[in-house]
This record gives C-alpha cells, sequence and structure tokens, in this order.
C-alpha cells in the first residue's frame, strides 16, 4: 500500500465567494479528532440537534480566525495581511 493511513486534519478556509484552501495538513491527532471520535455518542444522546445548526447554542455566535503570521520582514507579513483581507478573512 501506498500512502499516509491514519488520523489527519486538515485547516480549510471557505472564502465568502465560496472558494476553498486548505491552508495545513495535520497528520496526527487534533482539536478535531475527539469530537469524530464521539461522533456516534453525541449522536445518540443528542440526536437530530447534533446536525442541526438552528439548535447550537452558538448560532448567533460571530465567527473567530486566529492566527501567526511568519516573514522574512515587516513587509512580507503586512503582505500576507493584506491578502487575507482581499480574501475577506483578515484585519
Amino acid at each position: 500500500m501506498l500512502g499516509y493511513v491514519g488520523v489527519a486534519g486538515f485547516d480549510i478556509v471557505i472564502t465568502q465567494e465560496g472558494d476553498c484552501y486548505v491552508l495545513d495538513l495535520n497528520f496526527r491527532l487534533n482539536g478535531s479528532s475527539v469530537v469524530l471520535l464521539l461522533r456516534d455518542r453525541i449522536e445518540e444522546v443528542y440526536g437530530d440537534k447534533a446536525n442541526d445548526p438552528k439548535a447550537s447554542p452558538y448560532r448567533d455566535a460571530q465567527g473567530y480566525l486566529s492566527g501567526l503570521f511568519l516573514g522574512d520582514s515587516r513587509e512580507d507579513v503586512d503582505h500576507l495581511n493584506e491578502q487575507l483581507i482581499l480574501e475577506g478573512i483578515g484585519c
């Protein structure tokens, strides 16, 4: 068998236009792994509410994105931030 076999997490951004960008591949257990491993139990306890965004207590919460820009200069970092602003996800 060729390729990776195991747990992996993917950090993905979806822009307001619906474009998807993969930001990071994490070939290990990560923050979402626990929810995926407990999915059957969550659905058993919460039923259809587990898949209904309108039933979520967080339905009115604003999205939050946090990160760290790295570059060789302040200009590099400013350029990265400008690109995210153009995509509608920077500040």
